[in-house]
């Protein structure tokens, strides 16, 4: 605050009566003496200040002289009765050099007066719904937002609307915009929050209306922001989900695969044993021709059995990788635990079929090596009669 103002308000201070717009001054000490006459050496216009009794040319100190009192201009300083004045005069920002002489009040004071809080919370409030609507007509203090045509809220408040509860409740709900994040879709639900909660209203009371509900207005915006959220991180979630699914899948779906051709030679190895071996009397060629189809036998179903095993030790170690996907995204998101479950269940079975598919190929194998084995045994000690 500038010196020339403080001293104006030196002079609000003095006067007798107090709030009056014509007060007696009475002189008292040197330090008034020479306020008042820098405040009347300035321009009246400016100052508002004029001398109806008393020479303001021959003041001494003791002297009473009767001042007349009207607003100095805006860019000198504001001079108002009290909050109610300088809601009206100050439009939608706070000024930066104020007199409230109801509260005998001076901006930049460190004290508080009823109902500066809230008006400086509402003040914040129109800020952030400013960046809701459509635009702020600063002339006429009206947000405009855009819901089927235009949707005016004038910002029409009074000093009995500004209390402690209310600035709290402000204060709660700006918390929600502290940040960036997300902060359009924040914007947008306060937006629809503020227009559902007044399009009963008329537009002079839609705003009083918000202030009363500010506490509605509050979880409104929270809770429309926590669905957001949550189906942000759920869609996120799902997606990575479907990754993990399509990963695993094909890895489980490889571990099959890998062995096909040595499972297209069951059936061929089976053909060779049933047409290929023949009763041998001793050791003639026969012989050597059934017994070199059982060692082929035994080298194919050694080594597909050996390529199982392996496979099964691989989907052993996709189990493994699962669970610790399944887990480290359950921690991750434990609200949404239940609805992750069943892509890991899915997963789970796909390789319980793939373990049971591949034990029946081993199976098959092992079996095919009997049969070839006993076969072996008929044709060498069993001849035909």
């Amino acid at each position: 605050m500038n010196t020339a103002f403080e001293n104006l308000v030196a002079i609000y201070r003095a006067g007798d009566p107090p709030l009056s717009d014509e007060v007696s001054v009475t002189l008292a000490s040197t330090e008034l003496l020479s306020i008042l006459i820098d405040v009347l050496g300035r321009d009246s216009d400016e100052t508002g200040v004029t001398v109806v009794e008393g020479d303001p040319q021959n003041l001494a100190v003791g002297q009473t002289v009767k001042l007349y009192l009207t607003r100095p201009r805006k860019r000198f300083g504001l001079v108002v009765d009290g909050l109610d004045d300088l809601i009206r005069s100050a439009g939608l920002e706070e000024p930066s050099i104020y007199f409230l002489r109801q509260d005998d009040y001076v901006s930049g004071e460190q004290k508080q007066i009823d109902g500066l809080r809230g008006y400086r919370a509402i003040l914040k409030l129109v800020g952030v719904l400013s960046e809701s609507a459509a635009y702020l007509n600063r002339a006429d203090a009206e947000l405009v937002f855009i819901r089927e045509g235009k949707y005016s809220l004038p910002i029409l408040y009074r000093r009995s609307d500004l209390t402690d509860a209310l600035a709290d409740a402000i204060s709660a709900l700006l918390e929600i915009f502290v940040g960036d994040l997300h902060r359009p879709q924040k914007l947008e639900i306060l937006a629809s929050a503020v227009c559902e909660m007044t399009n009963t209203a008329r537009p002079s009371e839609r705003f009083g209306l918000l202030l009363r509900d500010m506490d509605e207005l509050k979880n409104k915006v929270d809770t429309g922001y926590r669905l957001f959220a949550a189906s942000f991180s759920y869609e996120k979630i799902k997606s990575e989900i479907q990754d993990a699914n399509i990963e695993f899948t094909n890895k489980i779906h490889k571990a099959f695969a890998d062995i096909q051709s040595q499972m297209l030679g069951i059936p061929v190895a089976t053909a060779i044993v049933a047409t290929q071996m023949k009763y041998a009397e001793g050791l003639a060629s026969q012989f050597w021709i059934n017994t070199g189809i059982l060692v082929g036998s035994l080298i194919f179903a050694f080594l597909t059995v050996a390529l199982i095993s392996n496979q099964q030790h691989t989907l052993d170690v996709l189990g493994e990788e699962i669970d610790r996907r399944e887990k480290a995204v359950a921690q991750k998101y434990e609200q949404l635990r239940d609805l992750l479950e069943p892509a890991f269940l899915k997963l789970r079975s796909r390789l319980g079929w793939q373990r049971l598919l591949l034990r029946a190929v081993g199976a098959v194998v092992a079996g095919g090596f009997l049969a070839t084995f006993l076969i072996y045994l008929h044709l060498l000690y069993m001849p035909p009669h």
